[in-house]
């Protein structure tokens, strides 16, 4: 793309909400699961799936079910609203039998409010249309997340309402439902459902958040036509979906580099802190870049070799870009290239015409690498970037 520079599409959710009723497949008003329980989950997001202790479907005495669930929405004037989603909670299956392995869900809807009283509301919910294993579930017409933020703490009046995501996903870590096989309809069935969620709405608003409930539900037969949507989201299994699905995770190869502020400093190491182990350095504070590798490839100068040298950003038609590099041939400056970590965006001027392209910058410890593609800039083509900026 060129510029110039200078200077609910699904199943009612949000009705659903205002209603306080749950979408298709569980609209008839059969409960399949209800919480008997709000007991956090004494050991919520342990690493190891096999740790569940989860029963093989056999009838007995109902076991009360249990929940941990904090979510936090971010609004675009900066305040943000966290609350714990357990004080009224629901979950909802339909599970698929077969005789020679435990049942596979089929659909299953989540509802958590932080009031359990019917006249306040603060309420999330997830909704699967066909939970087929453990993964990433981008939002699409059969997986969304909905909110209602009229009684939420922290919130004002002026972001009351109900709301849809448009991007995001669920990442489901773990889905257990036993170890026993066959056609288990009508029998007490222990689920437990572990994971996280990040969605956008239209508007910009952001909620995210982590669940670990478990509830002893009535198994029911329910016979989706619906597809399995899962993906690898989080390769690197350190919990940080990638940024490609709307996550936060900026290098999803490598488990040491995420979102996670070690420090303290209000920076992690996907916020370019060059060492998130010492809070008194992070960006502007001791991680500045000392020299520059790599550099681009011109589609209409093969061969072309370029001096690259740092320039305050300040100085520049993007003030606010993380950084600025210069690219001269033969000490003449040729080409100004920035990037604007906001919205992963990277800017180009040459001789007074300016152009954006999407770019991507991976920190990998000692060095982050930027790299970006620019199609028909002026008269020098495309243009490959590839750059290796190193703290030391």
């Amino acid at each position: 793309m060129r510029t110039f520079l200078l200077a609910t599409p699904w199943w009612c959710l949000v009705a659903c909400v205002e209603a306080k009723d749950d979408p298709s497949p569980f609209a008839s008003g059969d409960r399949v699961a209800e919480d008997t329980g709000t007991t956090p989950a004494d050991d919520a997001f342990s690493e190891d799936p096999a740790d569940d202790d989860t029963a093989d479907g056999d009838s007995g005495a109902r076991r009360a079910g249990r929940c941990e669930a904090r979510f936090t929405v971010r609004y675009l004037d900066g305040t943000a609203s966290t609350f714990d989603g357990c004080a009224d909670w629901d979950l909802e299956t339909r599970y698929a039998f077969d005789p020679d392995v435990p049942p596979e869900i089929s659909a299953a809807s989540l509802h958590f409010d932080a009031w359990d009283e019917e006249s306040f509301v603060c309420e999330v919910r997830l909704q699967l249309g066909y939970l087929c294993a453990a993964g990433t579930y981008p939002l699409s017409a059969q997986t969304g997340v909905s909110w209602s933020t009229q009684d939420c703490p922290d919130t004002s009046a002026y972001h009351e309402g109900n709301l849809t995501g448009s991007t995001g996903y669920i990442d489901v870590w773990s889905v257990d439902n036993g170890r026993q096989a066959g056609d288990l309809e009508g029998q007490d069935l222990l689920t437990r459902l572990r994971g996280a969620l990040r969605a956008v709405s239209d508007d910009g608003t952001v909620i995210e958040g982590t669940f670990d409930v478990e509830q002893e539900v009535v198994a029911a037969a329910y016979a989706s036509d619906a597809t399995c949507e899962r993906v690898v989201g989080d390769a690197d299994r350190d919990r940080a979906v990638n940024v490609a699905l709307g996550g936060l995770d900026c290098n999803d190869d490598d488990p040491a580099v995420s979102t996670t502020d070690e420090d303290g400093d209000g920076y992690s190491v996907c916020d370019l802190d060059c060492d998130d182990t010492d809070a008194a350095v992070g960006p502007g504070s001791g991680c500045d870049y000392v020299s520059i590798g790599g550099g681009i490839t011109v589609d209409g100068y093969p061969g072309l070799t370029m001096a690259w040298s740092f320039v305050d950003p300040a100085t520049t038609p993007c003030p606010s870009c993380a950084f600025t590099l210069w690219g001269a041939v033969d000490s003449t400056p040729m080409l100004l290239v920035a990037y604007d970590r906001a919205v992963r965006a990277a800017y180009l001027w040459t001789f007074g015409e300016g152009f954006t392209s999407p770019a991507t910058l991976v920190p990998s410890g000692a060095y982050d690498r930027f790299t970006f593609h620019m199609s028909d800039v002026s008269d020098w083509g495309d243009i490959e970037g590839d750059f290796y900026l190193s703290y030391r």
